[in-house]
This record gives C-alpha cells, sequence and structure tokens, in this order.
C-alpha cells in the first residue's frame, strides 16, 4: 500500500476532482496526503538582469500558497482523520511529483486538455510523469472524481507490465470492497482464443486466495465497432501496466498510453512494472 500520495493541485476543475480523489484514497490507506502547487514563473522583462521583478515572483507565490492552503483547510474540514502537508514549487510540476516520489507511494493527476505551462494535469505534465514514474500515476476523469469506484477493471496481455497491474488492481479492489474484473481484448489474428482465456487464468492465479474478493474474467473481442464506452464505464476505475504489449495498446486502448488517457471515460491507474519482474 501508498505511504504518501501526492496530489497535483493548481484550482482547476480537473485538478479538484483529482484531490477529491486522493483524499478518499488516502483515507482508505491510512496514507499521508500531499498536496503539490506549482506557480507560474512571471515572464522576464529585465533584458540586462534576467529575471523577474521580484514583486511579480512574490505575487505569484503568495496566490498559489493562499491557494493552497485554503485547499488544506478545506480536506482537513471535511475528511479530519487524513493527515495533509503542502508543498509549493516553481518551476516544473512534473519533476516535483517525480523528484518526491518514492516506488510506494502514488501520483494523483487530473485529466483535462488545459495547457497553461505549469497546470498539473495531463498534458505536458502528464506525459513526462507517464514517461519516467516509478509509482503509479493516476489520471483522474471528473467523472470519476465524483463518487466510489464500482469495479476494478484492468487490462491483461500476458507481459510482466501487465502482471504488475494486476496485483495492484486486486489490492485496490479489495480495499474498496469492489469486484476485479480481468480483462483481455481479443485480436483473433494475434493469439488463439485458447491462448487468451490462458492468459487471464494465469491473471487470476496472480491475485492468489482472496476470500473477500470476487474476480471476473472476460474475454471482448475487438472490432471496428467497438468503443471505449463498451469496455469501461465512467464510475469504474481502468488500470493498466506502463509496459503494456503493443498489441494490447492498439487493440484496448488506442496506440498510445496518451490515447488511452485522452479517450477513457473512466478514471485511470498507470502501474509502472516492477524490477523483479
Amino acid at each position: 500500500m501508498a505511504s504518501r500520495i501526492f496530489v497535483g493541485y493548481d484550482g482547476t476543475g480537473a485538478s479538484i476532482a483529482a484531490v477529491k480523489w486522493a483524499v478518499e484514497e488516502a483515507r482508505l490507506r491510512r496514507a499521508r496526503l500531499h498536496l503539490v502547487t506549482c506557480y507560474d514563473i512571471p515572464p522576464v522583462n529585465d533584458v540586462v538582469y534576467g529575471s523577474p521583478p521580484h514583486a511579480d515572483f512574490e505575487a505569484s507565490f503568495l496566490a498559489a500558497r493562499r491557494a493552497a492552503h485554503e485547499m488544506q483547510e478545506a480536506i482537513e474540514f471535511e475528511e479530519p482523520s487524513v493527515e495533509v502537508a503542502v508543498q509549493i514549487t516553481a518551476g516544473s510540476p512534473a519533476m516535483e511529483l517525480l523528484a518526491e516520489a518514492a516506488t510506494r507511494d502514488l501520483i494523483v493527476i487530473g485529466a483535462s486538455r488545459h495547457h497553461r505551462r505549469q497546470a498539473i494535469l495531463f498534458g505536458s505534465t502528464g506525459r513526462q510523469l507517464a514517461r519516467h514514474q516509478t509509482c503509479p500515476l493516476v489520471v483522474v476523469r471528473v467523472a470519476g472524481g465524483e463518487g466510489p469506484s464500482t469495479r476494478v477493471v484492468v487490462g491483461v496481455d500476458g507481459s510482466s507490465g501487465s502482471t504488475a497491474a494486476v496485483r495492484w488492481a486486486a489490492d485496490e479492489a479489495e480495499l474498496r470492497d469492489v469486484d476485479l474484473r480481468l480483462l483481455h481484448v481479443w485480436e483473433p489474428h494475434d493469439v488463439s482464443r485458447e491462448k487468451a482465456d490462458g492468459m487471464l487464468a494465469t491473471a487470476e492465479d496472480s491475485v492468489g486466495t482472496r476470500a473477500d474478493l470476487s474476480v471476473q474474467r472476460d474475454v471482448v473481442e475487438r472490432s471496428s465497432q467497438l468503443a471505449f464506452g463498451d469496455i469501461v464505464a465512467p464510475e469504474e476505475l481502468l488500470v493498466i501496466g506502463s509496459h503494456a504489449r503493443g498489441r494490447l495498446k492498439t487493440a484496448l486502448f488506442g496506440s498510445t498510453i496518451n490515447d488511452l488517457i485522452e479517450q477513457s471515460p473512466a478514471t485511470v491507474v498507470i502501474v509502472p512494472r516492477q524490477r523483479s519482474d
């Protein structure tokens, strides 16, 4: 389980949804919540000294600090059992999150097409995190942050990356007291149906015996009519390994993890492959 949860907050609706999700996760895991806010460095107007005026820099910092502490107070009022720390920094939000988070931690950001340079949302920041992550990365859809997940769905392709994702998903489903769905989108020209079923059986074996966890296996045949809404619902939690095989990505999620984030109606968790796998 995560020892710390880092959530990016920049005041937008998407980041507020991320905070809500992170607060609930911190409550379930009894983890410390770190609210990370990055602020814009004012543009340089001084061609001689090449640095922004001190007053502008300070104003940007104070505005970010005020917003972060207001959110901290709101969290502590709504969920007093969650310990909240605030981190405020200038520069790259991705670099700040990556520098702070360890393997057993969790990073949570909002999914949005908002492109403000320092936005802590899925855009340039999210892509950096997905490329360099060492711990699970959660990208929260606004709908996904509104209430508890009704089921955890994990993509299975037989790779070591999906094995790590299956184990994480099983722990999460058990923690949330919901069902776990092992999902393989089957491409008949790629593998036999027998092999697809075998992947799911192996994945279920890796979960182990858990008395309170209901596990479902599901093979869905890929077709041109297959849409994301047919695979996962907004209220579910979708988990995928960061090193999933190319065929899984193209069959289930699009050509890249970026496509997965942009097209999935549900909150997505990207789990890195463990070094021991």
